[in-house]
């Protein structure tokens, strides 16, 4: 006799005859009728059993035993309501070698089946899956699903399905799940909802994901491990991923995982999608993602998909995410934005929480964030560890209108994403990179203040912020009070910007430590480095009132701007302290064409109370080459209430250089003596006909054979410094050095400086000739013209007042043509028209003293130097009638 306890056990060791069984509609197996059938024979039970006797559903389906080659070994269903499947325990069997599934549990048409314990079963090697949970309309409910060993399968470990209904697994712990040729643990819904807990399982070397999840419909929500001791799930080796989430159709997909150890599983550590409108809800805490391989995926620690209409938020805290094949945390969106109103979460936005994470050692980048096509994702990252990885710390890339962060919400620019105390360091690419390309939006705030962030010894820059096409780029970089943001030791720059194309980008940088950065083959180790191209437009902002940037020591410059193309950017500096970097304090290189037909860049640069100090070149370098800014419209570069001063070289050093000739060319009728037209006497520039095209009009020229039209054009500003010691290295050391080549213009406002001490002159000004002599004047073979081409010019327009110091060598001179044009007059031609204010002003507000104690006659200095000193100042400076004070 057998008790009915045990009767599944006797019946499953008949393998050897193939019996299988087929539980239909039993309501009324407890414990108690348990003991009291416990004298029955096994065929009698079965024969109760099979009549439904209890008080079961109303149908009953299949004959005991079944000899089918294709059946399970267990079939246990419901069908209808009104009535159900309730058994106490199944135990202790062994479920093996069926030619279908092990374990087969259905609930269709309104059925109910409850099972309280499945433990300690062993079901192995069956033809389909060891375990499956069918909800068709009906409800399955098991209690506790532990101590079962579940190995050698030919589809899932387990597998939980369902259209509709609801399936429940109060805890499912302690299993081991492996060897299977599909998932671990397979859950799909396309409309049921499914509950589980998942606890202190092993689930390893499956053909499949560790745990796949597929919801097209209806709502799955897990829990994965737990906060207590042995809690969390051993997830190893497995061939499809760790864990493999996805939401599509309408499905909704929730997953609380914690205390998990997801190692060495092929493809992927952990992986969430959320296409069509489906929505997945994952938190992950306390897990370890580790060791994934390639397989065939992208050997990602955790990857996050986003398609179409999909929705998800994730949020990552504490996790350890090292030595994965890919990057440590991979996102890539596309799909409709927030905004669409014919998506199905609009205004809802994708969201990215990572709190307190390690992310170290991943092959790739340790987090990867890739938007397309119109799709918008919030991420917020708070103390996390983003060390030594293979490529980027964090590297952002934006593409077809999609962002990073939103333009829509919040004040301009918009919301922004936002790295919080950060240690982003030892990563072999950039520490960050920003890039925005194809009309996609990058808005990041990198700051500190819940604690300090740190970006060093990357193999590249600390911040990359590329902008290409049609793209906008936000970064701000800050620290709150009692914290600190430092970016230091990176073999590229500190912070580097490049933009081309039509690009926008706006980096604000405020209470930064930029220190250090070595260059190298990855970069020019400068402090903040902006490349502008194309035809782009940027905005740099370099520190504030009360909240300047400390830029120290790099290898390179502690500010380089370099320009091409017809870019416009805008750069002001305040407040910072530029102090003993490797190269300039501040560097601004301007290339443009060299010619006056093609675009030219432009720039304004602000530079206000900034301690520009000990550095190995200039303390500012402004080399300007080519065609650029209008007459109207100048470059605009100002330098107020600075301290610049002990640098190697020079203090404020500008060379304006166009490097070409206009060749601007007058035709005018040949006018031999005597009035009678004789072609072969060359013209008279003498003659009254010629002196009638004086003046200008269309040509803008003067007497003799001046071109007054400049193709670059500039004004400086230099205002209430101090600009002292200069010269340190011993080779050159000038406070202000300007010079002026020919086809540029400078209107130079220099007022209210200290100078003092620098190795040379305090203040030093020359002309010279930019580009090739201009083409020789000829006596052209048409009987009635001749042509003269006309000498550009270097023009430098200056008001001066107000400075103490030293010396001063106001050179107008050294813009000489030595072209042998005979109609000019031959050679040494002099060009510069240098004009100063005067209105007694030169020698009353400014006090110059030399080293004799002498007082130097500054309004003399200017005379001798070959300045035309204006009597009257205009109004407004610059000299709108610049310059007619040429006879």
């Amino acid at each position: 006799m057998i008790p009915i306890p045990q009767f599944s056990r006797y019946i499953s060791n008949l393998r050897s005859s193939a019996l299988a069984v087929v539980i239909s509609a039993i309501s009324c197996v407890s414990a108690d009728a348990q003991q009291s059938t416990a004298s029955q024979n096994i065929q009698s039970l079965i024969n109760s059993i099979n009549r439904g006797g209890g008080g079961g559903s109303s149908t009953t389906h299949h004959v005991l035993p079944s000899t089918s080659t294709g059946g399970s070994g267990i079939v246990i269903q419901s069908n209808g309501a009104g009535g159900g499947v309730n058994i106490q325990s199944f135990s202790n069997n062994n479920l093996s070698n069926n030619q279908s599934g092990g374990l087969v549990v259905s609930a269709t048409n309104g059925g109910q089946v409850v099972i309280n314990g499945v433990t300690d079963n062993t079901v192995s090697n069956n033809g389909s899956n060891g375990i499956t949970l069918n909800a068709q309309g009906g409800t399955i409910s098991l209690g506790t699903v532990s101590g079962n060993v579940i190995t050698g399968n030919q589809g899932a470990g387990i597998l939980m399905t369902g259209s509709s209904g609801m399936i429940s697994v109060d805890s499912l712990t302690q299993n081991t799940i492996t060897g299977n040729a599909g998932a671990g643990i397979e859950i799909a819904s396309s409309g049921a909802t499914i509950n589980a807990n998942i606890t202190g399982n092993t689930i390893s070397n499956n053909g499949g994901p560790g745990i796949l999840v597929s919801g097209s419909g209806g709502f799955i929500n897990l829990n994965v491990g737990g906060v207590a001791a042995g809690a969390g799930n051993i997830i190893s080796g497995n061939g499809g991923g760790g864990f493999n989430f996805n939401a599509f159709g309408t499905g909704f997909v929730g997953v609380n995982g914690s205390g998990n150890q997801l190692t060495g599983n092929s493809g992927g550590g952990v992986f969430l999608s959320a296409r069509g409108a489906g929505h997945g809800q994952m938190r992950l805490r306390n897990n370890t993602i580790s060791n994934t391989t390639a397989g065939n995926g992208n050997g990602n620690g955790v990857e996050i998909r986003r398609e179409q209409n999909g929705l998800f938020g994730v949020e990552l805290e504490n996790n350890s995410i090292s030595n994965n094949a890919g990057d440590g945390i991979s996102v890539d969106t596309l799909g409709s934005d927030s905004q669409d109103p014919n998506q199905a979460f609009q205004g809802l936005a994708n969201l990215l929480h990572l709190l307190e994470n390690d992310i170290s050692n991943n092959q790739g980048n340790g987090i990867s964030l890739t938007t397309r096509a119109d799709s918008v994702v919030y991420v917020v990252g708070v103390l996390n560890s983003i060390v030594d990885n293979g490529l980027d710390g964090v590297s952002v890339t934006t593409l077809q209108n999609s962002a990073l962060g939103s333009p829509v919400a919040g004040l301009p620019p918009g919301l922004p994403s936002v790295l919080d105390a950060n240690t982003i360091s030892g990563n072999g690419g950039n520490g960050i990179t920003l890039s925005a390309n194809g009309g996609g939006q990058a808005i990041l705030n990198v700051v500190s203040t819940v604690g300090d962030t740190v970006i060093s010894a990357n193999g590249g820059n600390g911040i990359s912020v590329l902008a290409n096409g049609t793209t906008t780029s936000h970064l701000h970089v800050s620290s709150d009070s009692g914290f600190s943001t430092t970016i230091s030791g990176n073999a590229g720059s500190g912070v580097r910007i490049e933009s081309t194309g039509s690009s926008n980008a706006t980096v604000s940088v405020l209470s930064t430590n930029i220190q250090s950065n070595t260059g190298g083959t990855a970069g020019s180790g400068d402090g903040v480095e902006l490349i502008a191209g194309g035809s782009s437009s940027q905005t740099l902002l370099l520190g504030a009132s009360g909240q300047g940037n400390v830029i120290e020591g790099n290898a390179g410059d502690g500010i380089s701007v370099g320009i091409s193309g017809s870019a416009n950017p805008t750069i002001v500096a305040d407040s910072n302290v530029i102090r003993a970097n490797q190269g300039d304090g501040v560097s601004i290189d301007l290339q443009g064409p060299l010619d006056t037909t093609s675009a030219r860049p432009s720039v304004t640069a602000v530079f206000e109370n900034n301690l520009i100090t000990e550095n190995a070149g200039n303390g500012v370098n402004i080399n300007l080459q080519g065609a650029a800014g209008t007459r109207a419209d100048p470059l605009f570069l100002q330098f107020n209430g600075n301290n610049i001063s002990s640098n190697s070289l020079s203090g404020i050093v500008l060379v304006a250089d166009p490097g070409f000739v206009q060749n601007v060319a007058v035709s005018f009728p040949n006018l031999p003596p005597g009035g009678n037209n004789n072609p072969t006497v060359p013209f008279d520039p003498n003659s009254p006909a010629f002196q009638s095209l004086n003046g200008g009009g269309a040509r803008n020229y003067q007497s003799p054979f001046l071109n007054l039209n400049t193709a670059q054009n500039t004004r400086l500003n230099i205002t209430n410094n101090n600009i002292q010691n200069n010269g340190t290295g011993t080779v050159t050391g000038i406070g202000v050095d300007i010079q002026v080549g020919t086809n540029a213009y400078v209107a130079a406002d220099i007022r209210n400086n200290q100078f003092g001490g620098n190795l040379n002159a305090d203040v030093r000004t020359g002309s010279f000739i930019s580009g090739p002599d201009p083409n020789t004047s000829i006596d052209d073979v048409n009987p009635n013209l001749d042509t003269v081409f006309l000498d550009d010019t270097a023009q430098l327009d200056m008001r001066f007042t107000g400075n103490r110091g030293n010396q001063i060598e106001v050179e107008a001179g050294g813009a000489v043509y030595n072209n042998n044009d005979a109609g000019k007059g031959g050679a040494g031609r002099s060009v510069f028209l240098f004009q100063v204010e005067d209105n007694a002003s030169l020698n009353g507000s400014n006090l110059f003293i030399n080293a004799a104690g002498q007082v130097t006659d500054v309004r003399q200095s200017f005379n001798m130097g070959g300045y035309n000193i204006r009597a009257l100042p205009d109004p407004n400076f610059p000299n709108p009638n610049f310059p007619p004070f040429l006879p």
